[in-house]
């Protein structure tokens, strides 16, 4: 038998809950934990919106020795990865599976040239990696491309000191069907032309 752990310890990672989602209760706050509950991404090929559940989805993903480069076999890095989002091409943007919440820095925010105007209230809180809460700025749906698929992404806008100009979680990439892989450092997902 191990040592005991003290019950006042912790562990916890990036998520975010509607606020006062502990003491929200009435009907209405029911209603908007439900639709927090419930958002998702939506993907579109050639602006068509793809099906939950189509036959291409179902290709097998697979990683072996020769993804990897040989002066990566022993780093310790995360997957890092530059992907276009409204139009930019952003690097440093983070693939974090432990992430609940999809997060753009008010800094790439606003090199990004994208307008207060356009933010949309958020009802919840995002506690970071020393459980201190933050409250977005504001909500704002931008497309994120990976290959053909587009998807509508809803990220929170945070006013936050990172190395990354973006956070994306794991709804994001669960969406697209995908596999991340820290190792290989790929992200790897089905679309109508095979895995890419």
């Amino acid at each position: 038998m191990g040592p005991a752990i003290p019950q006042h310890i912790f562990v916890t990672t990036i998520v975010s809950l509607p606020d006062g989602s502990k003491t929200m209760q009435s009907s209405a706050g029911k209603r908007l934990r439900k639709q927090f509950e419930d958002y998702c991404e939506l993907y579109k090929i050639d602006g068509v919106e793809v099906e939950e559940h189509e036959q291409w989805m179902n290709a097998p993903m697979t990683f072996d020795v020769e993804d990897i480069e040989e002066d990566m076999e022993d780093h310790n890095g995360p997957l890092v990865l530059t992907l276009p989002v409204a139009g930019c091409n952003i690097r440093k943007i983070l693939i974090d599976g432990g992430s609940s919440v999809n997060v753009l820095l008010c800094d790439t925010f606003n090199r990004m040239e994208l307008n207060e105007e356009q933010l949309m209230s958020s009802y919840y809180t995002i506690y970071e990696f020393n459980g201190e809460p933050t409250k977005p700025l504001g909500d704002i749906v931008l497309q994120v491309d990976a290959g053909p698929m587009k998807v509508d992404t809803r990220f929170g806008v945070v006013d936050s000191p990172s190395p990354y100009n973006t956070i994306i979680g794991r709804r994001w990439v669960h969406k697209l069907k995908g596999v991340a892989t820290t190792y290989d450092q790929y992200l790897r997902f089905p679309t109508p032309e095979g895995v890419m």
